[in-house]
């Protein structure tokens, strides 16, 4: 079996302490990391591990290098939630396992029974690869649709001037014979 790591917050290092002894009698070499990355050597530490298990609580939601070596875990990754803080969008599709302080031994069996990643899908991304695309801005529909209907009303408010004074606003034919050279 390969290494496994357990990054967990400060606060929380008496539950990664009972997380990694769960760990190690089923027979994982086990390391605790209070802190991401911030060396290389450190930084290979995570990349190297077979298994990345991820404490989550309201301490770690604030820890943002931490979240982002949970992420390049990939299917490496297993999340432990510790409280009822909610996940963020790149870590809910992690394997999670919920452990509480009232009934740690079911949250701790079913840690150690989970799936540990095969060698096939433990994959360093080479260094040059490309950056994903930036998905279309949600926003952009919203504008088109404004601009629609700012239009809209704008006619319907020429229409009415039109309809209620007899003729429009402006002299739309003189407008025109005014533009062409």
């Amino acid at each position: 079996m390969g290494r496994v790591l357990i990054a967990c917050a400060s606060a929380d290092a008496a539950m990664a302490a009972r997380v990694a002894r769960a760990l190690t009698e089923t027979g994982e070499d086990v390391e605790i990391r209070r802190k991401a990355p911030a060396l290389k050597p450190e930084k290979d530490a995570f990349d190297d591990a077979v298994r990345l298990v991820f404490l989550w609580s309201r301490a770690m939601a604030g820890d943002a290098a931490m979240l982002r070596e949970a992420v390049a875990a990939g299917d490496r990754l297993t999340v432990v939630r510790l409280d009822a803080t909610r996940l963020p969008k790149p870590l809910r599709g992690a394997h999670a396992v919920a452990l509480s302080a009232a009934r740690p031994q079911r949250g701790l069996a079913a840690l150690a029974a989970a799936p540990a990643a095969s060698a096939t899908t433990v994959r360093k991304a080479p260094p040059s690869a490309p950056k994903p695309r930036r998905e279309r801005d949600h926003n952009s529909g919203r504008w088109s649709a404004l601009v629609m209907l700012v239009m809209l009303v704008s006619g319907v408010a020429w229409a009415a001037y039109g309809y209620i004074y007899g003729k429009p606003p402006v002299d739309l034919q003189a407008v025109i014979a005014g533009l062409r050279v």
